[in-house]
């Protein structure tokens, strides 16, 4: 997990120590070690492995939602191609090709990625990176008028982010859409109150009508 943030991928939080052991390691010394999906690794020269074989090693402990985050960051940061990350897992069980179908590298962050796959799984159609004339690009777009933007932690640093996040919901409305802001906490550790208020939001027709009164924005 430590190696996947070396090379700059965004990484769900993970409390358990994970070690990866080359052959030598695995086949004398008592572990537990991470394994990959192949063979075990030569040990190379750098102190931090490559991204190809850490990647093969953290998808085997990471479970469905956090494998798809790695591997939307990757993809989104363009440290892998498609071809390259899937070449990763050419042998590897169904699940794994499973996971791989439910990325999309536009995510531009992680609490994106768990967002999306936790409404998805809901049967909540949306569409992420969605360009709208005259207030540029959302993160998530539910129906024609719900919109849902997720702000990493690292946004919220500087008043004038907060202005111009605040412009931008008031632009929304003036357009006539329904826009939902939340933070990197609500969507990590604050999950079910953050989704009741968008369902609240759904069940009240905000993603069909262009405007309904007394819905809040998320905190």
């Amino acid at each position: 997990m430590s190696a996947l943030r070396r090379h700059g991928v965004w990484v769900p939080d993970h409390h358990d120590v994970h070690v990866r052991g080359n052959s030598s390691a695995v086949r004398t010394q008592p572990g537990p070690f991470c394994r990959e999906f192949r063979r075990p690794s030569p040990e190379g020269p750098a102190a931090v492995d490559d991204l190809d074989i850490v990647v093969r090693h953290a998808a085997r402990c990471l479970d469905d939602e956090g494998t798809v985050v790695v591997f939307d960051s990757i993809l989104n940061k363009q440290l892998m191609s498609w071809d390259e990350l899937q070449y990763q897992f050419r042998d590897a069980p169904e699940y794994m090709h499973g996971r791989l179908a439910k990325c999309d590298g536009a995510a531009d962050s992680g609490p994106e990625t768990m967002a999306r796959l936790r409404l998805r799984r809901q049967n909540i159609k949306l569409r992420v990176q969605v360009k709208i004339d005259g207030l540029g690009t959302v993160d998530m777009l539910v129906g024609k008028y719900l919109i849902i933007e997720i702000d990493g932690w690292e946004w919220h640093s500087g008043r004038r982010q907060f202005q111009k996040d605040r412009t931008r919901d008031a632009i929304a409305h003036e357009l006539g859409y329904c826009p939902l802001r939340f933070t990197y906490d609500d969507i990590v550790f604050d999950w079910d109150k953050t989704n009741a208020r968008i369902l609240t939001a759904i069940r009240a027709g905000a993603h069909l009508r262009s405007f309904l009164p007394g819905i809040e924005e998320g905190a």
